[in-house]
């Protein structure tokens, strides 16, 4: 079993990767094809190593835009949150804590155990991964 932070920063790996996949994958198929747009009285027509494709399609693979920067901003913010909340001082969070206010050491707080209610509630829209440890559930 993982702890949950290698658990989260192989979900959010994962879906960077697939991210940047769905953008370049599906042009790609035509690599190492030959191409051939024909065009004669009735209209354009591509052929795929000889073979007609629909234009439009390939038009519209063609054209796919590149990964939205808002969802690989969003999956880099959440990488940068694993980075804030590691596991220190014999298993506590090195950023949450526990009470009222102020450090351990300042105003009777304490720190939050290791994996730290935020990972836990990160780790939750993958409940149903087979690799979720139902101990981490908030």
């Amino acid at each position: 079993m993982t702890g949950i932070d290698e658990f989260l920063r192989a979900r959010y790996t994962e879906a960077k990767e697939r991210e940047h996949a769905k953008h370049h994958i599906i042009p790609s198929v035509f690599d190492g094809h030959s191409l051939e747009i024909v065009r004669d009285s009735d209209g354009e027509r591509l052929l795929v190593d000889g073979h007609p494709f629909p234009i439009e399609k390939w038009r519209e693979m063609a054209t796919e835009p590149d990964p939205d920067p808002a969802v690989l901003a969003d999956l880099d913010a959440k990488l940068a949150v694993l980075d804030e909340h590691q596991d220190v001082n014999d298993g506590d969070c090195s950023t949450c804590v526990d009470g009222r206010w102020g450090y351990p050491t300042h105003g009777g707080s304490s720190p939050q155990l290791h994996p730290c209610r935020t990972l836990r509630h990160l780790a939750v829209p993958f409940a149903a991964h087979s690799d979720y440890d139902e101990r981490w559930r908030p």
